[in-house]
């Protein structure tokens, strides 16, 4: 299977990085019934998480998280499919920067 790139909008996060802090975002979205794609967080800094999250509706992912309190940012990413060979992603990224 040939690889595919696509640009993607992610919306952001800012989470404490205490036991819980992912979960209560992503049960929002679940009460909501926002199919997530992709969610990926990391520690940035001291008691500071970042998290990322994909999704195929993002106005309604966007207003549910505000509604609830949540402080989401806009952002874009490189989102590519493909078998798992040495040298994909080297070879998706010359071609997006194309």
């Amino acid at each position: 299977m040939a690889f595919k790139a696509k640009k993607v909008k992610l919306i952001d996060f800012e989470l404490e990085t205490k036991a819980g802090s992912l979960a209560s975002l992503i049960g929002v979205f679940r009460e909501a019934k926002v199919n997530l794609r992709a969610v990926w967080g990391y520690e940035a800094g001291p008691g500071k998480g970042k998290c990322h999250v994909m999704t195929d509706d993002f106005d309604k992912a966007w207003t549910v998280a505000k509604e609830e309190g949540f402080k989401p940012t806009e952002n874009w990413a490189c989102w590519v499919e493909g078998d798992d060979k040495v040298g994909n992603w080297h070879e998706a990224l010359l071609k997006a920067s194309n």
